[in-house]
């Protein structure tokens, strides 16, 4: 069935009676024909309003090219019930144009035409760090809020430009909610400090399926978070990825290739970070905002030089510089020919809530020799950290 036409001021009467088409008479006054094209029939919505009696009907019908006809296809509404037809009783009965309340279409509550950014006005940027954050228009410039004086689960759909909010209240070394509600009528930002970097002090609740700061009732439409190693600045760099959106998410990259040289390893020696790291000098940080699928991939490669007779291993460990987890089949690798080979470690997997880093991690498992590392050689290798993340 074609889509109905809509028209402003369109109403005509009828006496006819029945269940059948009704015969229409020339409006008067203000009003005009159901159907002025005058040169085919066309599809509209309509409703049908006894003018004494309480006979009424909403439905879809055609209107014919001269507006004296209008068939009844299908009743949506009326005082037989729903969907039946009206046995209209004798008298002058008002017919118009009219939208039917149920086909017409409610706001989305997923509608978010925006991103969480440091830069203004660039809503995936590459590299960026900074003191205030922006929610920016991105593929759109609605969003939806709810709006408890409507009724409960009544949603407004806000037309908006670029909102910015600054970080001076965000806390070093935990979590951060961003979030945007409707002040008297006017987008405002807010943020919620986690009480660390992976619990929150206030929890996520839901309505219509989309997240809220708190209650669902206070408003506070859940945007993504953020993670601050120190007071009011946050970062979004491919080695750390601090801003995490939740909806229209992008896949980010995540770099961290220090290319600093060789160094050796001598003996057995347990686990420890790559080259003795101990300040993710070496690790790719992130930041997860809502679960519970956020996927996150992350190749690692170095070069070893071996000798005879020692084992060496190298891994991605999450958290920590201990031995990876064994949940991935390349999380950690071993190597004992003598000679050079390219070692590579893969994670891929779907972290908790909160701050994450990946660590780079060694160890020589068997053997007394010295071996020499590689994260770099001129014109022949580059290794590191190269991943994406889900944001």
């Amino acid at each position: 069935m074609p889509n109905p036409i809509y028209f402003d001021r369109r109403k005509q009467t009828t006496a006819t009676t029945g269940t059948g088409a009704l015969t229409l008479a020339v409006p008067s006054g203000p009003w005009s024909k159901l159907n002025t094209a005058g040169v085919a029939t066309i599809t509209i919505s309509y409703c049908i309003a006894h003018q004494t009696a309480s006979d009424w009907e909403t439905g879809v019908g055609t209107i014919d090219s001269t507006s004296t006809t209008l068939t009844r296809t299908a009743a949506v509404d009326g005082s037989a019930g729903a969907g039946a037809l009206v046995n209209f009783s004798a008298g002058n009965k008002d017919v118009f144009i009219t939208p039917i309340a149920a086909n017409v279409g409610r706001v989305n509550p997923a509608t978010c035409n925006g991103r969480l950014t440091l830069v203004s006005g660039n809503a995936v940027p590459d590299t960026a760090s900074g003191t205030t954050i922006y929610f920016t228009p991105y593929q759109g410039c609605q969003i939806a809020i709810p709006e408890p004086s409507y009724g409960t689960g009544q949603w407004k759909l806000f037309d908006f430009t670029e909102l910015s909010l600054s970080l001076a209240t965000a806390s070093g070394g935990v979590g951060s909610d961003i979030f945007i509600y409707d002040n008297a009528g006017v987008l405002t930002l807010g943020l919620q400090t986690w009480l660390s970097g992976s619990a929150r002090t206030t929890a996520i609740n839901y309505l219509d399926g989309i997240p809220f700061v708190g209650a669902a009732s206070a408003g506070k439409r859940y945007l993504g978070s953020i993670y601050c190693a120190s007071t009011g600045t946050t970062v979004d760099s491919p080695k750390q990825r601090w801003v995490w959106n939740y909806a229209n998410q992008v896949g980010r990259r995540m770099i961290n290739s220090p290319q600093t040289g060789q160094w050796s390893l001598t003996g057995t020696l347990s686990w420890r970070g790559q080259n003795s790291d101990a300040t993710k000098a070496r690790a790719v940080e992130f930041m997860i905002g809502l679960g519970p699928f956020v996927p996150v991939q992350v190749l690692g490669s170095v070069y070893v030089g071996l000798v005879s007779g020692q084992y060496v291993n190298y891994g991605l460990t999450l958290d920590g510089t201990g031995q990876p987890s064994t949940l991935d089949p390349l999380s950690m690798v071993e190597c004992a020919l003598a000679g050079s080979a390219v070692q590579v470690a893969e994670y891929n997997q779907m972290p908790a809530v909160g701050y994450h880093y990946l660590q780079p991690v060694e160890a020589v498992s068997s053997g007394s020799g010295s071996s020499t590392w590689y994260d770099y050689i001129a014109a022949r290798f580059v290794g590191g950290l190269n991943g994406t993340i889900w944001a």
